[in-house]
């Protein structure tokens, strides 16, 4: 679980490949976890959906260059998850592979984004 305590960023790697069954969450989320098996232990990191083109006929989603692996994490463990996936390729379905680019990774600074309170903002 995610918590306000830590300080959190967005790890962010670039992924190479055609396509990922649409309905992809929970087998990205497992493919990560067999090259790091960690990741299947911590409760304070949270995966991102991949943005792609969904194609409703093949249910498929079609990789694009913005199409990214983004993990949300504390800072404490940057150097421990990075290490893991940086240059790894994963496996999806049959014999498809996704490469994870390691120098095209970027981590974004949670703390950076602005919360807005609703209430003291005239919301509801």
């Amino acid at each position: 679980m995610l918590t306000e305590e830590s300080l959190y960023i967005d790890l962010v790697f670039s992924l190479t490949g055609q396509s990922l069954p649409l309905d992809n969450a929970y087998i990205v989320y497992s493919a990560l976890s067999r090259i790091c098996p960690a990741i299947h232990e911590l409760d304070n990191i949270s995966i991102h959906p991949i943005a792609g083109i969904p194609e409703s006929a093949t249910k498929q989603l079609c990789l694009t260059q913005r199409s990214k692996l983004q993990i949300r994490l504390p800072v404490d463990l940057i150097p421990f998850i990075y290490e893991s996936l940086a240059g790894q390729t994963f496996s999806i379905g049959q014999n498809r592979r996704c490469p994870i680019e390691n120098d095209s990774s970027k981590c974004w600074d949670l703390t950076m984004l602005e919360i807005v309170d609703e209430q003291s903002n005239g919301g509801s």
